[in-house]
């Protein structure tokens, strides 16, 4: 009896299967929303090199010796939400992705909403 393929082998048979030398493109239109620097520069400032989300310090330097934070619309651009400080979230590339892919997407982003309305009721 032949052993059973595992499901990374399976993959990795259909990831070769799958692989080009040329990839096909496409055109698309995309719509872009106007962010404000000054908004962005206050939210990294306010932030201090530690992420509104977790708490732990920016995962790295960029090339300029700044700490890495991304900064998140907590109600989004796209959903009406505005460009202003206390709709702002300086937060690390995890907790940016747990803010948009995790099951507790909804739940997070309304802790980061009360905590960053605390931070500015503070200032």
């Amino acid at each position: 009896r032949a052993l059973e393929e595992s499901p990374l082998e399976a993959l990795r048979k259909a990831a070769y299967d799958a692989s080009v030398d040329e990839v096909a493109v496409t055109r698309t239109t995309t719509t872009v929303r106007k962010r404000d620097p000054i908004i962005r520069a206050y939210a990294i400032e306010r932030a201090k090199g530690v992420c509104e989300g977790c708490k732990n310090p920016a995962p790295f330097e960029t090339k300029n010796g700044d700490p890495y934070l991304e900064v998140h619309h907590i109600t989004a651009l796209s959903d009406g939400g505005p460009d202003h400080p206390v709709n702002v979230a300086a937060i690390c590339p995890n907790c940016h992705r747990r803010t948009e892919k995790s099951v507790d997407k909804e739940d997070f982003n309304e802790s980061l909403r009360i905590e960053i309305a605390g931070i500015e009721a503070a200032l």
